[in-house]
């Protein structure tokens, strides 16, 4: 019995487990001898195998290995064995499986709060989040299309080399960032005030008590201010008399690193991390690892080395930044 981060007998329950195990495979031969065998030993693929046959000849027993399934599951929710019998239900009992969908929702987010790279678990949520008609959340025109419909880190997780995750990624953070209206980035030498919506007329940035006033007579959707205003943490943007207030952008990016650590040739998370990653060191580091993996665009690359900018979004009164 493979028990994982514990040395074989530092426990007397491993001794009464193994016990256990061996007078459960001296019982006879029955469907319910294998059943508690998995719950034991949650890699047993033979006893497993088992319960499939079992269930293909007897759909009426898809509650109780559902069951069986979730005890094997809290001994070990990173074994592979529960997740594919779990699967292989969910495929071949599609009447039976109806009213459970709402519950595996339910437990693989438990388990996923509980540890967020159980990668078993990811693969299985995305493939039974997938039973809706038409779904395709691996399909870049599907998730065009269903904007803010998909989590992009449920996506990501489940195929991290797969880009069209990424580029939804992308797009979701860029709705994010916009929704109420406008954002800003600040780079080493320039803010850039992106807009949701082309603007002529009166713009109004403060910041660290300096005031800059500027008039558009064409419309436009990105205003640049230069390095000669003064900024802060705190800025309040004016347009044509209506005034919104920004501070720094909350975001975490600690998935990334995880993605990494899984899949450290991974582009694009390499891409991404190089967004939320300031210090010019780290950055090097960071686009030569991009480059040995794209040495094509090593110039465009090397472009990025100065090229970090903040963002700072709106703080709406009673509405938090996530």
């Amino acid at each position: 019995m493979i028990i994982h981060n514990i040395e074989e007998g530092e426990y007397i329950e491993d001794k009464e487990a193994l016990e256990g195990l061996l007078n459960l495979r001296l019982q006879e031969e029955s469907i319910e001898k294998h059943k508690a065998i998995v719950q034991v030993v949650a890699d047993d693929y033979y006893s497993w195998n088992k319960l499939k046959d079992y269930l293909l000849l007897n759909p009426s027993d898809f509650r109780s290995q559902l069951k069986v399934c979730e005890n094997a599951l809290q001994g070990n929710p990173k074994s592979y064995q529960p997740w594919y019998h779990r699967k292989f239900m969910m495929e071949n009992f599609k009447e039976q499986r109806e009213k459970y969908l709402g519950r595996e929702d339910f437990l693989t987010k438990l388990l996923l709060d509980s540890d967020p790279r159980n990668f078993h678990c990811w693969s299985y949520r995305m493939f039974f989040l997938k039973t809706k008609t038409g779904r395709d959340v691996f399909n870049y025109s599907y998730l065009h299309h269903h904007p803010d419909s998909e989590d992009p880190l449920t996506i990501i997780y489940t195929d991290p080399m797969d880009p069209t995750s990424w580029e939804y990624f992308y797009l979701w953070r860029e709705r994010k960032r916009i929704r109420h209206g406008m954002y800003i980035r600040r780079f080493r030498n320039r803010l850039e005030i992106l807009l949701d919506k082309p603007f002529c007329g009166e713009l109004s940035f403060e910041s660290g008590g300096t005031r800059k006033t500027m008039a558009f007579e064409l419309h436009t959707r990105i205003v640049v201010i230069d390095e000669s205003i003064r900024t802060s943490e705190r800025w309040k943007v004016v347009i044509n008399g209506e005034e919104m207030r920004f501070i720094p952008e909350e975001e975490s990016f600690r998935f990334v690193r995880e993605i990494l650590e899984e899949e450290p040739e991974c582009y694009e998370a390499l891409l991404v991390l190089l967004d939320y990653t300031e210090e010019e060191a780290e950055r090097i580091a960071i686009i030569e690892r991009i480059a040995s993996l794209d040495p094509i665009r090593r110039g465009y690359y090397d472009t990025l080395k100065e090229n970090f900018y903040c963002v700072y979004v709106p703080e709406i009164e009673g509405t938090p930044i996530e």
